[in-house]
């Protein structure tokens, strides 16, 4: 694929939000969504981001609104905080309770329940290194990310001591190459945890740390020059979150989806738009009916939502980028496309991609016919090589005229030569046409 069409964008999303609507479930009251799209079972991570999803990603009602918020406010446990209800055993943990803080805030639920969600939050945090982990031992990458956007969010300032902190953890584990690992004792490098963190401080918006935004962005770009990112491993990292809490050894995996959060950071920094083009033309090839199937899972009936979530939040990112630079540059910013227009995206010389907004003949056969538009460009060519031909014809009588041997050769010769230049000019105008026609 050399151009993403605004129109496969458009079916991606509508698809996906179809996707959200069919998989809701009510078990015994409850209602919600699950890790696994249509089991049925209800989690607290999964029925939050699909809260998320419809205020900030679709910006639709969410179905069955209230009974959602009130299953998240009803499994709020007793010291605050969230837990994962299957795998970790009672015992709340930051990434739960981070997904139902940020929920719960956007629906403006009951502040009390917030403020005591923020509260186990803070505490948890490390005395030490000053990051998070997932259930408070040791500072890890993601956690902390996650924790800092979170407050962040529903509007903690930057220069909080607790946030600073942990933004400072975060530029201390940054590794010599610009590339962050899962957590500072396992130093190797990491696509997703690079992204994320440059997320992080992206969001933070320190003037400071532009320096080291830019050398991570810098280690994403030199890796997609390097290595096919069409690989599935590319597509999902794993990582195994242990941690011993009280008596109990809790095993958590965690799936991220790496590539919107690479095609994220390289928007939010309005930089090198081949990166970008290759993420989102990956996650448009790799839809599957609105979704994208789970990259370790042969199932393809089970559909994780935290690949939807996140591939609609690149998605949406980057129609809304691409759809302000043409406003501003072409439009008034309250443009509304009313004969309906392309939107193109072009991989041209270089990799870059332009944005192309047309009352053009491309869209012009919604107007008046494909075969009507093939038949005006095809007797337009015609005609010049008709024209063309006969000047030659006069030319080559005129040297028929002569007589002279010599005369008859070059007579043979231009025609020869004119013959090859029509054969090519009429496979120029072939690809022309199927160029201007083509939908995909």
């Amino acid at each position: 694929m050399k151009r993403i069409l605004r129109e496969s964008l458009d079916s991606v999303f509508s698809e996906g939000t179809h996707v959200f609507a069919n998989t809701q479930r009510e078990i015994a009251g409850d209602v919600g969504w699950h890790q696994h799209l249509g089991s049925d079972k209800i989690g607290i991570v999964a029925t939050a981001m699909a809260l998320i999803y419809y205020k900030d990603i679709a910006q639709l009602p969410c179905p069955k609104e209230e009974a959602c918020i009130e299953f998240l406010k009803k499994t709020q446990q007793a010291d605050g905080g969230w837990s994962f209800i299957t795998n970790s055993k009672g015992i709340s943990n930051v990434l739960a309770t981070c997904w139902s803080i940020r929920a719960l805030y956007k629906y403006e639920a009951d502040s009390a329940i917030i403020e005591k969600a923020v509260s186990w939050l803070y505490s948890k945090k490390q005395k030490g290194d000053f990051g998070w982990s997932l259930f408070g031992t040791k500072s890890q990458t993601f956690p902390t990310c996650f924790c800092v956007m979170t407050l962040l969010e529903i509007g903690v300032k930057p220069e909080n001591e607790t946030l600073s902190s942990a933004l400072t953890w975060l530029r201390n584990t940054v590794l010599q190459d610009g590339s962050w690992a899962d957590s500072p004792d396992k130093p190797y490098q990491s696509l997703f945890h690079t992204a994320l963190t440059i997320l992080c401080l992206q969001k933070a918006n320190i003037t400071t740390d532009s320096i080291l935004i830019n050398k991570g962005l810098d280690w994403i770009e030199k890796k997609f020059k390097k290595e096919d990112f069409s690989a599935p491993c590319y597509e999902c990292d794993l990582e195994l979150m242990e941690e011993r809490v009280g008596e109990d050894n809790i095993r958590v995996p965690y799936f991220h989806f790496t590539l919107p959060y690479v095609a994220l950071v390289f928007l939010n920094a309005n930089r090198d738009d081949k990166v970008v083009f290759k993420c989102v033309r990956l996650l448009v090839e790799r839809n599957e009916g609105g979704s994208w199937p789970h990259p370790f899972i042969e199932n393809k009936k089970i559909i994780p939502i935290w690949t939807l979530y996140d591939g609609m939040l690149a998605i949406k990112a980057f129609k809304e980028r691409m759809q302000r630079d043409v406003s501003s540059t072409f439009f008034s910013d309250d443009f509304h496309d009313p004969i309906g227009n392309t939107i193109v995206y072009y991989k041209l010389y270089r990799k870059k991609i332009i944005w192309v907004r047309t009352c053009s003949p491309i869209r012009l056969t919604d107007k008046i016919g494909s075969p009507a538009l093939k038949f005006l460009i095809v007797a337009t060519i015609i005609a010049i090589i008709v024209y063309f031909a006969l000047q030659h014809i006069v030319e080559i009588g005129q040297i028929l005229s002569d007589e002279s041997p010599s005369s008859i050769v070059v007579a043979i010769i231009t025609s020869f030569i004119a013959s090859v230049l029509y054969t090519v000019l009429f496979w120029l105008a072939n690809w022309c046409i199927k160029w201007i026609t083509e939908k995909e």
